[in-house]
């Protein structure tokens, strides 16, 4: 019992030694950056009318203004008093809020995914010049149908443009892409500039590769118009004749600058790239060159909220003609590198940004209710006026550990242990409560039309990805985990999960707080009335919520099983299908949620396999809801499932590493693999023929 007890101090000893360590490598961070910022946004509104920043007019300066909290730059040096004093207020620096995440681009249309409008279902194909169409294409696995992601492969009804991961090999292997091998030995080629491919695919005994293009990446088609996105450029292409595509036109990132993402809705194509601030020059900003023009995004066209908390890059959003490749409208704003999500609907873009809380006042707060008895009032105070100081927060956070480690050292050893093991625990206690307030998502809404600014807000936590945000019926409905990470005072406790629901000018309406205690969110769907959502940490709680009211929304029921789903895909009003993993193989459950008070897991599938990018790529999915049959790309091949009659059963498997997507048109399934194009009857899966690229 000694042994345990002794193990046990120096435990608590190394824990508080490691917590101080830590927040002195934080602080020391902070000092460090001083010159440089983080996580505050700011707003933009420009109208170019020639590629460059264009002239607002006061009907657009009055909207903007007329957003509560949201305010004008003057001039460069406002922009950098602005940056100074978010450096000083209450907001601390990025990275110690627990659970934030990268930036990841979201746009969606107005209404969520229903039942009878499943994303990736077939459409009525267009009608080629060259011939007739198929009766029925698949098209991209999206969020909501209506709004276009951009992915590796598309098709317009008769032909498939198809731009396959380039794949490399490491030194030693023979095989190697577009090297050579001596003795034995291969060397890694260059990077390749990669090539899309133009198939000629319906029907399919006419299966044949028409032409390429010279550049590869994700794509995105409107009309006869393909944008190919290629590392730091996008390449719009006029691909009528299909054997000669032509280059139109060409977007080029500035050095500095990384493009985030981009959505295609009504033959217009949205961009948002980011920009790195330079703190001593802030602006004028170039993110972009189009047509050899740049956009050009003055200082005194630059709008921000209050100086809550601080900023490192420029976000642009632009919205471009997908046939001429002209830039119709802009819109810049600052914010934090990380943690952002772009949504869109029919009526406005909704762009977020994670942020920290006032740890100085958090860490009073704590003092004052529970460690009142610990510290002597005198240092709680000191503590307590730091917040009204003029000083950074790396200067703050340094003050008060210096204030703290003090009084440590001035205690006896025995105080010293009992000191560490109540302020831990206490600490625990009071982040359960009060964790909300360390970590938060702003957001500003847009209008869809003209990129002006609708409204702001913010909740607490972060959420997962674009799946998480959802706007229905005018309102926003944020899924979000909080707290379970740690901070420069210790452990936030644990992590919990809430839904928000946020009325169309984002203030507050309703909320379900504290779902799948101590885990986090790891999927989540938003169905018209209804919510779906998973955490994990040991089994999968599978939670079904009413979001009928806004007011009141309420969990409705819950389901405990083993693993997890990363991804939730609903196949009509009573069925959602999860992807996940359980045991570290890939895991297929079949949720029946006809009665949202006791969903049910009605069928699952464990394949032998441990990886499938639909975990993390949504766009590697097809469903085909006419044969009841799903299909996903494996680590040892593809697979295509039926989901009839409420079970799940494997009704082909392609072997091969290098299978990427699937899609349908008419009565026939095409197979995308690295090197080859594989045809299969939609009726029994027998070849029917196969392209070697």
């Amino acid at each position: 019992m000694t042994e345990i007890t002794n193990s046990g101090q120096i435990d608590q000893k190394f824990a508080i030694g490691f917590l101080l360590a830590f927040a002195l490598t934080v602080a020391i961070f902070l000092i460090l950056q001083i010159s440089s910022v983080n996580e505050q946004v700011s707003l933009s509104f420009a109208h170019p009318t020639d590629n460059t920043s264009g002239k607002r007019s006061v009907d657009d300066k009055l909207a903007v203004e007329a957003v509560k909290g949201i305010k004008q730059f003057s001039s460069e040096e406002d922009f950098k008093k602005f940056l100074a004093d978010a450096q000083m207020t209450k907001g601390s620096a990025g990275g110690f809020g627990a659970g934030i995440g990268g930036g990841e681009l979201v746009l969606d249309s107005a209404q969520p995914l229903s039942a009878n409008k499943a994303a990736g279902s077939a459409t009525a194909a267009p009608v080629s010049a060259s011939g007739s169409a198929p009766q029925r294409a698949s098209e991209t696995n999206v969020q909501v149908s209506g709004i276009d992601e951009p992915d590796i492969v598309k098709n317009d009804g008769k032909n498939i443009y198809y731009s396959p991961p380039m794949s490399y090999y490491w030194t030693g292997y023979d095989r190697v892409v577009g090297g050579a091998v001596k003795n034995g030995v291969s060397a890694l080629p260059p990077e390749p500039l990669g090539e899309t491919g133009i198939i000629g695919a319906f029907p399919p005994d006419q299966l044949a590769k028409n032409g390429s293009i010279p550049s590869g990446g994700d794509l995105l088609l409107a009309k006869n118009k393909l944008a190919v996105f290629s590392n730091n450029q996008i390449s719009g292409y006029d691909i009528t004749d299909q054997k000669k595509p032509v280059e139109i036109w060409k977007i080029r990132l500035e050095d500095n600058n990384q493009l985030v993402g981009s959505r295609l809705y009504n033959n217009k194509i949205y961009l948002v790239s980011k920009t790195v601030i330079d703190v001593y020059h802030p602006c004028p900003i170039r993110p972009l060159t189009a047509s050899d023009s740049p956009v050009i995004v003055q200082c005194n066209e630059i709008y921000h909220p209050d100086p809550n908390f601080n900023a490192d890059v420029i976000y642009t959003a632009l919205i471009v003609d997908a046939a001429s490749g002209n830039i119709e409208k802009s819109l810049s704003f600052v914010g934090s590198s990380g943690s952002s999500i772009l949504y869109m609907s029919k009526d406005g873009i909704f762009i977020t940004w994670g942020y920290s809380g006032d740890y100085i006042k958090f860490y009073f707060d704590f003092l004052t209710e529970k460690a009142a008895n610990l510290v002597p009032s005198y240092l709680t105070q000191r503590i307590g006026r730091l917040s009204g100081y003029d000083l950074s927060n790396a200067a703050k956070f340094t003050e008060v550990q210096v204030i703290m480690q003090n009084y440590r050292a001035s205690l006896s050893g025995d105080d010293q242990v009992k000191f560490d093991n109540e302020m831990a625990n206490r600490l625990a206690d009071f982040a359960k409560t009060r964790s909300r307030e360390l970590e938060r998502t702003g957001m500003v809404k847009l209008s869809t039309q003209d990129l002006q600014i609708k409204a702001s807000g913010s909740v607490p936590g972060t959420p997962l990805n674009q799946f998480a945000l959802d706007e229905y019926n005018g309102n926003l409905r944020m899924a979000v985990t909080v707290g379970g990470g740690w901070s420069m005072f210790g452990s936030m406790g644990e992590s919990a999960n809430d839904i928000y629901v946020l009325d169309e000018n984002l203030a507050p309406l309703g909320s379900i707080q504290d779902l799948g205690l101590d885990e986090r969110i790891y999927s989540a769907r938003f169905v018209d009335d209804l919510g779906y959502l998973v955490t994990f940490k040991q089994t999968d709680p599978f939670f079904v919520l009413d979001l009928s009211n806004p007011k009141r929304p309420e969990l409705k029921g819950e389901l405990q099983i083993p693993g997890y789903s990363a991804y939730l895909h609903p196949i009509d009003k009573n069925l959602v299908l999860g992807i996940g993993k359980e045991n570290w193989k890939v895991k297929i459950s079949l949720f029946d949620v006809s009665l949202p008070s006791a969903p049910k897991e009605v069928a699952k599938y464990n394949l032998d396999d441990f990886w499938t990018e639909v975990e993390t790529n949504h766009h590697a999915f097809m469903l085909d809801a006419k044969n009841k049959i799903f299909f996903l790309p494996g680590g040892k091949g593809g697979y295509f499932f039926s989901y009839a009659g409420n079970k799940i059963e494997l009704k082909k498997a392609l072997a091969g590493n290098a299978v990427n997507r699937a899609l349908y048109l008419g009565d026939f399934f095409y197979v995308l693999s690295d090197d080859k194009i594989t045809v299969l009857s939609s009726q029994n899966f027998e070849k029917v023929n196969e392209l070697v690229l």
